[in-house]
């Protein structure tokens, strides 16, 4: 995921806002993290496991005024 976002920083895909977010959630210990869609719209993902990791993240970013969906991939 990190290798892939920088390859869409270098071709011109990303925008600070998503950048600055991606480094903030690796920060906080997601495992990877790259803008989603088509770029330039404001949409990230970021790989977090488990539920106290994913709340860690979010509410850092939500206390910035980032809107966040939380989601989980698998069964319940």
């Amino acid at each position: 995921m990190v290798e892939n976002h920088q390859i869409l920083i270098e071709i011109g895909l990303s925008h600070e806002k998503l950048i600055y977010l991606c480094n903030l959630a690796l920060r906080l210990g997601a495992l990877g993290a790259k803008l989603t869609g088509g770029g330039m719209g404001g949409y990230m993902v970021a790989l977090t496991p488990g539920k106290a990791l994913q709340e860690k993240v979010a509410k850092v970013m939500e206390g910035e005024g980032y809107f966040v969906i939380r989601a989980k991939v698998g069964r319940s």
